[in-house]
């Protein structure tokens, strides 16, 4: 199974989801990827079902095509998922460890109300912050 062929196609759509679905209509790199993917069909029938919803993407109206490219990106994003590759190559090596001596007695719940109010807002109080600080672990913000 040609999964290059499949990932080409994933990238098209892709890029016509971002342009909008009424310029895949008579699309002419979809066009290409009709026939590769035709003769694919041949031995794996999924590549057929990617080419015939390919073709009535292409050669189907400016009304239905969200609907086209919707279902067709859904097929590909099925197989890309379930045939594709995860994880990395190569060896794996050991990560580099370092002792740290920190230890918190405070919980994330009491850390919580100034991270909140720290990211939520643009302006704040300056003494809420200090406040927070002055009852929090030093050792926290240590890097």
């Amino acid at each position: 199974m040609s999964l290059a062929l499949i990932q080409e196609s994933a990238k098209e759509v892709r890029r016509l989801a971002i342009a909008g679905s009424p310029l895949a209509v008579g699309d002419f790199r979809l066009k290409k990827l009709i026939a590769p993917l035709e003769e694919a069909g041949a031995k794996v029938p999924v590549f057929g079902q990617v080419a015939k919803a390919m073709s009535n993407l292409v050669n189907g109206n400016e009304a239905d095509s969200a609907a086209h490219l919707l279902s067709l990106s859904t097929l590909l994003n099925a197989i890309l998922y379930t045939q594709g590759l995860t994880g990395a190559e190569g060896d794996y090596e050991e990560v580099e460890m370092f002792a740290t001596n920190s230890s918190s007695t405070r919980t994330t719940w009491s850390i919580q109300p100034s991270a909140r109010l720290m990211i939520f807002t643009r302006s704040w109080p300056i003494s809420s912050p200090k406040r927070s600080f002055r009852r929090m672990d030093p050792a926290l913000f240590r890097f």
